[in-house]
């Protein structure tokens, strides 16, 4: 029987054939090597965003640390900053 993540890894995928076809050609220990890395890698993922929350948790210091911030999240504040200094 498979891990409930595993199922859960195959019950989301069975829509794509090419997918189901490749994971049901693996052996019992093969897919458990798939299970562990794909584990490792949401750790990964889930420590990164832990570490980039952490890094934005601290209020910023000075214009550049709001700049810096809202580089990150991918937003444009130029024209916000522009208007506030001139204020």
């Amino acid at each position: 029987m498979c891990s409930p993540f595993l199922y859960s890894v195959l019950r989301y995928t069975m829509y794509t054939d090419k997918t189901m076809d490749w994971l049901m050609s693996l052996s019992l220990a093969q897919l458990e090597v798939v299970e562990r890395v794909l584990q490792e890698k949401v750790a990964e993922k889930a420590e990164k965003e832990k570490q980039k929350r952490k890094q934005l948790a601290s209020p910023p210091r000075s214009d550049r640390d709001v700049q810096a911030i809202a580089e990150m999240q991918g937003l444009d504040i130029s024209g916000l900053m522009r208007e506030i200094n001139r204020r």
